[in-house]
């Protein structure tokens, strides 16, 4: 057997062996099955319900940098014991740069007791009558929660014992000694404050100096109350006061239901997918179905052994990353059916096919892995989880189109597949060696189109700005399914309730049926959280298991998302300029950058005019565009470079005009099967998968024209001045 029949018989048995470990799991070599959330893929809190939240160090500046390290590992241990006591076992928490923790809490609609207790500093502080600190929780050993009698009435009640220090019990002797003086009795000043985190807790008054090493605390405790009490105290006052900057959570039946479609989404996009390249290319068509479920095993077994923690914009990143799989198989098949038509055998074209396409694959999967390391390194949240998986996906689709792709081709033809017809090639076709349009003579025209649309935008957003959303000013926006069909006189009613509630006048957005309602107001506390939800029951009916999700932003956060944002797409330009520089010319790079400019512009005009919200999935999609659209860039430009040795006395007009024709195929299959797993993404998603798949949407388009009818043409343009 040959060599080339041997590789294709073990791809085949590979192929299987993945299926069996990507449903069944191997735990000998320790593979956990995919569907096995607890020891495989973990499942982000939008796909299981849950909630979201990030603690700051308050005035970090302020603290000295080893002082700041030192007791962020003790904020994470006591962070973790609170949970643990509130009975949150299944929360997570990792910290986030050095003065930041996030907690995620699975299956917890509205974190209200968790937001409350797990940032208390719980900081314990006695004070007399006159104001003066008399102990701290420094001169605090222990605390102790007991039941039965105290002192003050005899009767059976929840109490907390605490221990003092030496220091402790003599400046708590100096205190009472003060406080039992016949001046102080006489003008009922003999009190000592016992004040938890700025509230009095208790006030017991002191008729003679008491000189013990511990005291109890009493204030009408239930059980839980006073364990929690005496945690704090004893062994939880945290090093530093925390600030809660983001919070968020997602119901249970929005987390199945966004899980569910972004399923179903992803699986009817891959068979439109495999049915396009079954279609129009055939056998190779097949190679590439073969192909893409060997890279979906892949990449299903890389998430699973890697544990990675798999969000809504995760799924989107794989769903994206099929339709980029296919695009190196169109760029492969294009180049054979090219070597097909000048005559070559089929083995020869097949191994000129995807000799000659290696390097745009390589170049064009390079840039967007550039865009997934600056959205990892830079990105935060479920924008590093779409990162994760849209990285796996990129490096997984070039190792299976240049290699299993390759060995799977290869094994067709050895075993007799070597018609013409196969591989969608006619005997009487000949090679493209003439362009079919002039895209540089009629440049004008569409610059002047791009120019065009681009100045609506700019005049839009001059007039009206963009709609930014809390993502970026910083609020509380809810999403609440109503039961109702909201016209404009439920949502004035909504309104009302919510402004009379919590003083804030909320904006009103339908979404979904017509039924879910997106409320975005000024941030709102815990407490105005809590009498909201009442006040929405109250009126409305409104309850608990009707909140799809809950998310409350910082004006900190937001800034800071800002200016993340421009850091991004600004390295992100900066890298692909250097990168495309290097590998073509310097006046080539520049001509990609202001094509992604084109795309992102447009993309921008589009949500001024249209006065859609921008958040941070408009990031995400903003950087995965960057990414993305220049990948067509790249293979015209690979083209023009390969044409201008083959032939080199031609004018590089001609030159440009030929390169466009001949990828044309290319750029149309790409956009086309890509487009198919966005749209599919975006019909049946939820309204967050479809806020991330809209800008995708905009922005695949807008890189097809700039691409393939703006590129070469500027490049042209360019040498000539």
């Amino acid at each position: 057997m040959k060599k080339s029949k041997l590789y294709f018989v073990i791809v085949l048995v590979f192929i299987a062996a993945m299926a069996f470990a990507n449903f069944q799991g191997v735990s000998q070599l320790g593979i956990p099955a995919v569907t096995d959330t607890k020891n495989g893929i973990r499942l982000g809190l939008d796909l299981v319900g849950g909630s979201y939240m990030t603690y700051e160090v308050r005035d970090s500046q302020n603290i000295d940098q080893q002082e700041l390290a030192d007791g962020m590992s003790t904020v994470v241990q006591l962070l973790q014991g609170r949970l643990d006591s509130l009975g949150y076992s299944e929360a997570t928490m990792s910290k986030v740069g050095t003065d930041r923790v996030t907690i995620e809490i699975p299956s917890v609609g509205d974190p209200a007791e968790a937001e409350a207790k797990l940032g208390s500093t719980a900081e314990l502080n006695l004070l007399d009558s006159d104001g003066t600190v008399v102990l701290t929780g420094s001169d605090i050993l222990s605390a102790k929660p007991l039941y039965g009698k105290t002192t003050k009435n005899g009767a059976d009640e929840y109490f907390v014992r605490v221990s003092l220090s030496e220091a402790g019990q003599k400046a708590f002797y100096d205190a009472t000694a003060r406080m039992s003086t016949q001046e102080k009795i006489a003008a009922k000043k003999n009190y000592i404050l016992i004040v938890l985190d700025g509230k009095v807790q208790s006030s017991p008054s002191v008729s003679s100096a008491i000189n013990s090493d511990e005291f109890i605390i009493e204030g009408h405790f239930t059980e839980e109350s006073v364990k929690w009490l005496a945690h704090v105290i004893s062994a939880g006052r945290l090093p530093f006061a925390l600030d809660l900057i983001d919070s968020s959570s997602i119901g249970p039946t929005l987390g199945e239901k966004s899980l569910d479609t972004g399923l179903v989404a992803g699986a009817i996009g891959l068979g439109l997918v495999m049915l396009f390249m079954l279609i129009f290319y055939r056998l190779p068509g097949l190679v590439a179905d073969i192909a893409l479920v060997f890279y979906m095993l892949l990449v299903g077994l890389t998430l699973s052994v890697m544990h990675i923690n798999l969000s809504l914009p995760g799924i989107a990143g794989i769903i994206l990353s099929i339709g980029m799989a296919v695009d190196a198989n169109i760029v492969i098949f294009e180049r054979i059916k090219e070597e097909l038509r000048f005559g070559k055998t089929v083995r020869s074209a097949v191994k000129a096919g995807f000799t000659r396409a290696t390097a745009a694959i390589v170049d064009s999967n390079v840039t967007t892995i550039i865009a997934g390391l600056v959205l990892k390194f830079l990105g935060s949240g479920l924008i590093v989880s779409f990162a994760n998986t849209l990285l796996i996906g990129v490096i997984a689709s070039m190792f299976t189109a240049i290699v299993i792709s390759h060995i799977l081709l290869n094994g067709f033809v050895e075993f007799g597949a070597t018609k013409l017809s196969l591989f969608g090639v006619k005997s009487e076709e000949k090679p493209l060696t003439e362009p079919k349009f002039g895209f540089v003579a009629k440049r004008t025209i569409f610059l002047t189109c791009a120019i065009v649309v681009l100045a609506v935008g700019m005049g839009s957003l001059f007039y009206q700005g963009f709609e930014l959303d809390v993502d970026f000013t910083g609020g509380t926006k809810l999403t609440l399914d109503t039961h109702m069909t909201l016209d404009r006189e439920k949502m004035d009613e909504i309104a009302n309730v919510v402004e009379d509630t919590v003083g804030s006048r909320p904006t009103i957005q339908k979404s979904g049926d017509g039924t879910v309602a997106i409320l975005k107001m000024k941030e709102l506390g815990t407490e105005d959280r809590a009498a909201l939800f009442t006040a929405l029951e109250k009126s409305f009916g409104i309850t608990a298991d009707d909140r799809q999700s809950i998310q409350n932003i910082s004006a900190t956060v937001g800034d800071e998302l800002t200016r993340k944002a421009m850091i991004s797409v600004a390295v992100t330009t900066l890298l692909m300029l250097i990168y495309i520089a290097i590998r073509f010319e310097l006046r080539s790079g520049f001509v990609a950058v202001i094509m992604l400019m084109h795309d992102v512009l447009v993309l921008l005009t589009v949500y001024t005019i249209f006065r859609i919200p921008i958040n941070t999935s408009v990031i995400a999609a903003i950087l995965t565009i960057v990414g993305y659209s220049i990948n067509a860039t790249i293979v015209i430009f690979d083209r023009i470079r390969e044409n201008k040795k083959l032939y080199s006395k031609r004018p590089f007009d001609s030159i440009v005009d030929l390169s466009i024709s001949q990828t044309m195929m290319r750029s149309i299959g790409t956009t086309v099967t890509t487009l198919m797993t966005v749209v599919t993404l975006y019909i049946l998603g939820v309204t967050s998968v479809r806020a991330f798949a809209f800008p995708l949407i905009v922005g695949i388009l807008a890189g097809f024209y700039s691409s393939v009818l703006l590129a070469g043409p500027v490049w042209a343009a360019f040498r000539k001045s």
